[in-house]
């Protein structure tokens, strides 16, 4: 099945929970400024928002990408925008502060939060635990990756460095679990080249941005994949995948 239909819904989902964050900030920094406001603003970027979605996964280049990122940058935003105008309709129906207060009870917040989160974004965290399992005597390490969503905000450096950190583990297997890629556009096997590096073995099984937005067929295009051992055909999990390594060639 084409996840065309998916993609394109998710696109518009995406645009109208964009446009109902931008009616709610908007209304409330014109309240508060005393200044008339206009549904065009917020229309437009709505708009915007899912066109460069479905215009990004037709035709991928630097400049749909870089457009893409920026849209991901304003919801971010706009998520805390919208929580930070809301606790402010509820704040004045109490106490009216006056215009700068106001501004900066809404501004600060959602700036801090923002900045924050877009930090902490780019931090690879890792955590340690150790499982005792019956009837294996041999210790096996190995490293869980989820939800890396490469894309044009995720990329071949963020790769490069999740890879670094693995390295350093050096574990026997690795298992990559749901959502390696963000599928909002196709993908590029230069993006993967670090996995090859692994000495371990690394498995990856299918997320649903994955198999919904990007497609299975998609997935095993790309030259470092190849299909390993199918499980069970469910929306969530419709095949475990193991990354190829290039072999070396004999002199």
């Amino acid at each position: 099945m084409s996840p065309w239909p998916k993609f394109v819904g998710f696109a518009l989902f995406t645009s109208t929970l964009t446009l109902v964050g931008n009616f709610i900030s908007l209304w409330t920094l014109c309240d508060v400024c005393k200044q008339p406001w206009s549904y065009k603003v917020p229309l437009l970027v709505a708009l915007a928002c899912a066109v460069f979605l479905i215009v990004g996964r037709v035709y991928a280049c630097l400049l749909t990408r870089v457009l893409y990122y920026f849209v991901c940058l304003w919801w971010g935003l706009l998520i805390y925008l919208s929580i930070f105008s809301i606790l402010f309709q509820l704040l004045n129906l109490v106490y009216q502060p006056p215009m700068m207060l106001s501004l900066a009870i809404i501004i600060l917040p959602t700036l801090a939060f923002f900045l924050i989160g877009f930090y902490n974004s780019f931090q690879l965290k890792i955590s340690a635990s150790q499982l005792i399992i019956p009837g294996i005597n041999k210790s096996v390490k190995i490293v869980h990756l989820s939800d890396l969503h490469l894309g044009p905000v995720y990329s071949r450096g963020h790769v490069d460095k999740v890879v670094s950190q693995i390295k350093l583990i050096d574990p026997d297997i690795v298992v990559i679990s749901g959502d390696l890629f963000d599928g909002s556009m196709t993908v590029d096997p230069f993006v993967l080249q670090p996995f090859s590096e692994l000495r371990a073995k690394t498995f990856f099984a299918l997320g649903n941005h994955d198999a919904h937005f990007l497609g299975i067929d998609e997935v095993k295009k790309l030259s470092l994949i190849h299909i390993s051992e199918p499980t069970r055909r469910t929306p969530i999990s419709y095949a475990v995948f193991c990354l190829k390594k290039k072999k070396k060639k004999k002199k």
